[in-house]
């Protein structure tokens, strides 16, 4: 008994069958990881910039929100390769810290899965419109950046956060 050889158009056929269904998946793969991870990679290309663009946002239901707690907070969202988050962090562990014992001073670092959830929580709550960091929320105050001028809005938005 013998077999019969397939001609040379049945091979193309299945071979680009074969091509076409592999480019598909290969497609299709790509969008649903794009889509699903793209909010994490603008948040990463955020960290890389090297702005030190100063917003404050203020809300006043987070105020009357904030006065019912009794734990006083200061969050700063960074991420580990931003220069601007670690120069931040080095002015809160040199100078604020230590002045201001009876803040609670809480890292969020965005890189993480743990961090990344608080971080949108946070966002959410204080209707924040940035993926930048690094981003330092006191109270119901938002500052955005950080540089020479960001250092003294930290020192009134403790200041602030203490009067509350």
């Amino acid at each position: 008994m013998r077999t019969r050889k397939p001609e040379k158009s049945e091979v193309y056929k299945v071979a680009k069958i074969v091509i076409i269904t592999l480019i598909s998946v290969s497609v299709i793969s790509s969008v649903i990881y794009f889509t699903t991870d793209r909010k994490e990679q603008e948040i990463q290309n955020k960290n890389n910039s090297e702005t030190t663009s100063i917003q404050k946002v203020s809300n006043e239901q987070h105020k009357t929100e904030e006065k019912v707690q009794t734990e006083k907070k200061f969050y700063l969202i960074y991420s580990p390769t931003c220069p601007h988050c670690h120069n931040a962090m080095k002015f809160i562990d040199g100078d604020l810290k230590a002045k201001y014992k009876n803040v609670n001073f809480e890292y969020v670092n965005v890189q993480t899965n743990d961090g990344l959830k608080k971080y949108k929580e946070l966002v959410k709550k204080h209707n924040i419109k940035t993926n930048g960091v690094p981003v330092a929320i006191i109270g119901s105050t938002v500052i955005l950046g950080f540089g020479q001028a960001t250092q003294q809005e930290y020192i009134d938005g403790i200041e602030a956060l203490l009067k509350e």
